[in-house]
Parts: structure tokens; C-alpha cells; sequence
């Protein structure tokens, strides 16, 4: 963070600093392991690496050098199936994950010298960078060495991948990440203001469904995320809206909504007792519940700047217009 309106941040030099920091590591990971890789200066050869591996910890480096890598790995690792090989100036070690699927944000908690890749063009290209250090930039405690690369020289490819999604939560006094956790598959969908005291709601994925959860202060040994509604089959429909724009829900929960770019709203509500007897023609299952969905069409094609839901209404801005939609209850 380099900016706080209500407080200003005073640690922006040290944030700066950061930003400056060499990448040392390249590093990837599939569903059963962690894949981190070196690129060592001329003359090193396996017998002056020094690795040491448990559980939950690890430590690598060059004897009488320098520590590549040192601290507590973001989770536990089978210790008897990870590895480390060196082949010409390449040292790559492989890390067995513990818990398989377990997706990993680092490699050692709060180490932000390593670069994330996800492919192997991007690979080949960030340990291209890599191979220009010499023994003395490989220094990492040596502040006043020129670095590899700055944060401005980041393209595009280099960019935090979808994939990599995370929540993560900033002290406001100190201005720096306290917690984060990957959102993995559970796709962020939307925020909502519920109560103009609280903070939004935050609704994500979960399988077909979306699924809001409120934050709040948290009970004694508790949970500070409140699971308060849910939204069947949201997240499956929305995925097949490529111009969609902006969501929402109603207040009271009653109803969520999809807008396009245009023209278009799509309001799911939530299900309700059927007036009828229903059947299934498939399956010949009775159908207790209905849930409506309704399809709102603008009389115009101007871009929808904004949108908002309430209980009974929706507010569509365009460049033009402000368009309001009653929503019956019914």
C-alpha cells in the first residue's frame, strides 16, 4: 500500500525497498508437488550445496556462502520423496506435498523472493534473467547490489495469474497483509453492502452454487466470516454470461442479479414453495420448490455504467439514463 486517505502510510520507503528486491528463485507446483529452481553461479558443483529438509521446515543454501532458501514451507512436505538435483548451473528441488490439491501462495511463508511461473516459456525466460547474477549479486543480505529487475519491468505475461486468486486481509494502521488465503477454485463473484455498518459481503463459488459471506468481528476462538445465504446454481449461470458487467443481490437476499454491458439484467430469485404439484418428466420426482428467473430488456443500447439493487428495485445508469426496475415481491 502507498496510500491511505484517512492514515497516512508512513512505511513507504521500506515498501519501496521491496519492490527492489532481487528475484532469486523461479518456482511452480501441480496438485502433488512444489517445483522450486536456482540458478547458481560459475564453479558450484553438488558438493558444496547444503540442504536440510523436515516436515514442515527447510534450509538450502552454498556451504560457507550463502542460505538460498530458509524458513517454514506453507505446508507439510513427505520429506522421504522430495529431491533436489543439479544439472550444469541449475539446482531444482522438488517438494511432495503432504496434503495433495493443497494449493500454495509461497514456498516459505513470507518470502517474496521468489517468482511464480506457469508455464515453460515464462520458466525458461525468468532463469534466463536469473543466469546474469554473479556470486556477489546472489548475496541476498547485500541491500546496496543493483537488482535483477524492478516491479515496472513486468509485462503482461508476467502478470498474478487467475488461478492464483487470494483474499487477503490489510491492518489499516500498519498497512500490511496480516492474513491471506487463496480463493483457489472458489471464483469471487461479487461484494454487497447488506448493512451500512458493517463491511460488504463478500459472495464466491462453491461448486454450482454462490455462496455470501459477511465479515464480521470474531467470537472468542470463532471464525470472523458469517456464511449468511446462499444463491443456487449462481455460480454455474453466470459463467456462461460472457457480457456480464455487474452483480448484485437484494438486501433481504430475495433475489440476485446479473447485468450485461447492455440492455440486459437476468434476475435469479430464490426458490419458493410450488403453488402446484410438479413432477420431474425424467426422473417422475415431485417437485416441491420453484425458483423464477426473469429477463430484463433495456429500450436502449447505451454502455450500463452502473448498477444497484435494493429489495424492490433495480438502478441502471447509462451514459444517458438512469432506468429504474420494480421487482415485485411476487
Amino acid at each position: 500500500m502507498v496510500e491511505d486517505s484517512i492514515r497516512p502510510v508512513k512505511v513507504k520507503e521500506k515498501l519501496e525497498a521491496e519492490q527492489q528486491k532481487q528475484t532469486v528463485y523461479s518456482w511452480s507446483q501441480t496438485a502433488e508437488d512444489v517445483t522450486v529452481t536456482f540458478v547458481l553461479p560459475e564453479g558450484i558443483n553438488k558438493a558444496d550445496i547444503d540442504y536440510k529438509l523436515t516436515s514442515k521446515d527447510i534450509l538450502l543454501g552454498i556451504k560457507n556462502s550463502v542460505t538460498l532458501l530458509q524458513g517454514e514451507l506453507f505446508n507439510e512436505v513427505e520429506v522421504s520423496s522430495s529431491v533436489w538435483t543439479m544439472e550444469n548451473r541449475m539446482l531444482e528441488v522438488t517438494l511432495t506435498k503432504a496434503e495433495q490439491a493443497m494449493f500454495w501462495s509461497d514456498v516459505v511463508r513470507g518470502d517474496q523472493r521468489g517468482q511464480y511461473v506457469t508455464d515453460a516459456e515464462q520458466a525458461t525466460a525468468l532463469h534466463e534473467k536469473l543466469s546474469n547474477l554473479t556470486a556477489d549479486q546472489l548475496n541476498l543480505n547485500d541491500e546496496d547490489k543493483k537488482p535483477a529487475y524492478n516491479s515496472q519491468e513486468l509485462e503482461e505475461c508476467d502478470a498474478f495469474p487467475d488461478d492464483m486468486a487470494a483474499m487477503v486481509r490489510i491492518d489499516g494502521n500498519e498497512h500490511n497483509i496480516t492474513n491471506k488465503v487463496s480463493l483457489g477454485s472458489h471464483q469471487w463473484l461479487f461484494n454487497v453492502h447488506l448493512e451500512p455498518e458493517k463491511a460488504p459481503a463478500t459472495c464466491l463459488r462453491h461448486d454450482v452454487d454462490g455462496l455470501l459471506w459477511q465479515p464480521e468481528k470474531p467470537d472468542a476462538g470463532g471464525s470472523s466470516w458469517k456464511h449468511i445465504g446462499t444463491f443456487n446454481a449462481l455460480g454455474y449461470v453466470q459463467a456462461s454470461k460472457r457480457d456480464r458487467k455487474f452483480a448484485s443481490c437484494a438486501p433481504d437476499l430475495s433475489f440476485a442479479a446479473l447485468c450485461d454491458c447492455s440492455r440486459h439484467v437476468y434476475v435469479y430469485r430464490q426458490c419458493i414453495p410450488a403453488q402446484t404439484p410438479l413432477r420431474n418428466r425424467k426422473t417422475g420426482q415431485v417437485v416441491g420448490q420453484v425458483a423464477k428467473q426473469q429477463l430484463v430488456t433495456l429500450d436502449c443500447k447505451d454502455n450500463i455504467l452502473g448498477f444497484q439493487a435494493t429489495k424492490e428495485r433495480l438502478y441502471i445508469l447509462t451514459s444517458k439514463n438512469i432506468f429504474v426496475v420494480r421487482i415485485p415481491k411476487k
